[in-house]
């Protein structure tokens, strides 16, 4: 069982529930690897909160025994500063949330990369673009066999 969320609600309590329930992982998407980019892009200041809840559920789950897992999803905002914005994502949310984490280039609804104004240049596409994309991974929120779900963009 693979759900996504944005950790805003995810209070301890939250945490233990779905860990006692099983899930295997809990994606985790949003654009800012610092507080102030985080904050631009998501377009609140939670950023904190997040960080937290995030580490809170790392932690129950670790003492709980648990098998469940929590992935960060996290964008590149301009490619010139990919290695600073690379290092900052592990830095302030891989090590201090103990989360797995997976870094994209920032992508748009028509498959291309873009900086920072987003822009449909096809109205009509219904797609992210990564199944056209030739940087795409596969994630279907499994693990080695990649069985069970299928995320919609």
């Amino acid at each position: 069982m693979c759900v996504i969320h944005n950790c805003s609600k995810l209070t301890l309590e939250l945490s233990n529930e779905l860990i006692i329930a099983g899930i295997d992982v809990l994606r985790v998407s949003f654009i800012g690897y610092d507080e102030q980019t985080y904050s631009h892009w998501m377009s609140r200041n939670n950023y904190n909160d997040i960080r937290n809840n995030i580490k809170g559920f790392v932690k129950l789950n670790r003492d709980m025994g648990g098998k469940s897992e929590i992935h960060l999803l996290h964008l590149i905002i301009d490619s010139k500063l990919q290695k600073h914005e690379v290092q900052k994502y592990r830095e302030n949310w891989s090590k201090y949330t103990g989360a797995k984490s997976e870094i994209w280039l920032m992508h748009n609804w028509a498959g291309s990369k873009v900086a920072l104004k987003y822009h449909r240049s096809k109205p009509n596409k219904r797609s992210c673009g990564r199944p056209f994309s030739p940087l795409l991974q596969v994630r279907a929120c499994g693990t080695q066999d990649h069985s069970g779900t299928a995320v919609v963009c």
